[in-house]
């Protein structure tokens, strides 16, 4: 049963993301259970994820999970073009890292998003 406060949260129209996705207490079981928009996979997956790697085979699983399940697949650490080719191969439209910026404050995160980068 899902938590009373992330339901409220929803009909806010809030988005709630699980982060870090496939490490820790992650738990398939509960997955379900929340009120989720974003499955936000771990950076550990892509460190070090090539065309042959386990990682990417891995990377594939999680984000057809969370295409099945309704949920946007997104995953952090995105720091090459080459990754960011794989991400896109594997229908996983949603990504942060490096490669896109580095950490910002809001003003320059806003002015960023204001440039309508395409990548």
């Amino acid at each position: 049963m899902p938590s009373v406060h992330l339901l409220k949260l929803k009909q806010m129209g809030i988005a709630l993301s699980i982060d870090d996705f496939g490490i820790g207490y992650s738990s398939l079981s509960r997955l379900s259970s929340f009120p989720i928009d974003i499955l936000k996979i771990d950076r550990s997956f892509i460190t070090s994820m090539n065309a042959s790697s386990r990682n990417l085979e891995v990377c594939e699983i999680i984000i057809t999970l969370a295409n099945k399940l309704g949920f946007l697949p997104s995953i952090e650490g995105v720091e090459t073009q080459q990754q960011l080719a794989l991400l896109r191969k594997l229908k996983c439209e949603s990504a942060q890292g490096y490669f896109f910026s580095q950490p910002l404050d809001s003003l320059a995160a806003t002015a960023l998003i204001a440039t309508n980068t395409q990548w």
